[in-house]
């Protein structure tokens, strides 16, 4: 029997495959549906009545989901304007899962735009986010945070930085800013999609996922401000959080590129290493050093079995992609 998860009182819907929609794109008219997580925000959610008149261009609804705030984050979020639900589990992740899965079944969803709930974001950037996508020139826009020199301590600076120069030379994602809460893309990205991500670093694993079915993906500057309340990112968590899905997406997405360099690492040492014992043989006919030949032959042994297993997980991967449906491509006529 398929799980079914209680949104509100009288809303509900299955996780199960069955509410999985066609490959197949019917041309619609875009909605835009914005996304919004938020977990005692009373103050941040304030801004979505701005928010609303700056997409009055296009269809959209504005959909908050609430971690089960003890403030009037849901009364505030309501008299708003926007549609409330409470997420299924806990954290960013499950919370953005909650949003996407709802906006797709019930909204009809087919432009979704996040954004964080706690008022750092300016609404009226939201535009800037969604146009490319209008104008078909994009299928993910990530905003490029322009911090105020009070709206981010300097250690968490760093660590972004860091978080986003792995990502960007690792997983070979083109942006500067890979942990920015505001962005927009096309909402076939997550349909049919689980993600195995359920905390912070769900921004890394969606990003991934959208380079990999090849779609278009562009930054925008948007600015940032300070916060409104305490923040629940731990610097520490949410940096070590990343870096595992980065290694987990290097693994299976890009197994040749990971293995193959583990691979490179253990035959090199070991070449390194048996050179002497080599030279030695060929210079005295005898050979002292036992150990220094074990380790260098096991050495060069698992390298070749690490490249073995890169060019097999590669294969594997080719046959598991996840591509752009073919409605969805787009040219630029000159």
């Amino acid at each position: 029997m398929p799980k079914t998860q209680y949104l509100n009182d009288n809303i509900k819907f299955s996780t199960s495959e069955s509410y999985r929609r066609s490959s197949v794109i019917v041309p619609q008219k875009p909605k835009v549906v914005v996304v919004m997580p938020a977990l005692n925000e009373e103050g941040g959610v304030s801004t979505i009545g701005e928010l609303k008149k700056t997409l009055k261009h296009c269809t959209h609804e504005v959909l908050v989901v609430d971690g089960y705030s003890k403030d009037r984050t849901v009364a505030e979020s309501k008299r708003q304007g926007a549609v409330v639900i409470y997420q299924m589990g806990k954290g960013y992740g499950d919370a953005l899962f909650t949003g996407f899965l709802y906006g797709l079944e019930h909204l009809h969803a087919t432009i979704f735009l996040v954004m964080d709930a706690d008022g750092s974001y300016d609404v009226r950037d939201a535009p800037e986010l969604i146009e490319p996508l209008l104008r078909r020139e994009a299928d993910y826009v990530t905003g490029r945070r322009k911090y105020d020199s009070k709206a981010m301590r300097d250690t968490n600076r760093l660590g972004n930085w860091v978080i986003s120069f792995v990502t960007r030379h690792l997983l070979r994602i083109p942006v500067h800013d890979s942990q920015t809460g505001m962005f927009a893309f096309r909402s076939y990205l997550v349909e049919g999609t689980d993600f195995r991500t359920r905390g912070w670093a769900i921004n890394t694993e969606m990003l991934k996922l959208a380079a990999e079915m090849e779609m278009v993906i562009t930054e925008v500057p948007v600015h940032y401000h300070s916060r409104v309340g305490d923040s629940k990112l731990g610097l520490v968590s949410g940096t070590l959080a990343n870096l595992a899905v980065i290694f987990r997406m290097m693994r299976d997405t890009e197994p040749l590129l990971m293995f193959g360099s583990a691979a490179i690492l253990f035959v090199a040492f070991g070449a390194l290493t048996g050179s002497s014992v080599v030279a030695e043989w060929f210079l005295t006919g005898t050979e002292t050093h036992v150990g220094t030949a074990i380790l260098a032959a096991l050495s060069v042994i698992v390298g070749i079995q690490l490249m073995a297993f890169g060019l097999l997980s590669d294969m594997i991967k080719q046959v598991r992609r996840k591509t752009r449906p073919r409605d969805e491509l787009f040219f630029k006529i000159a």
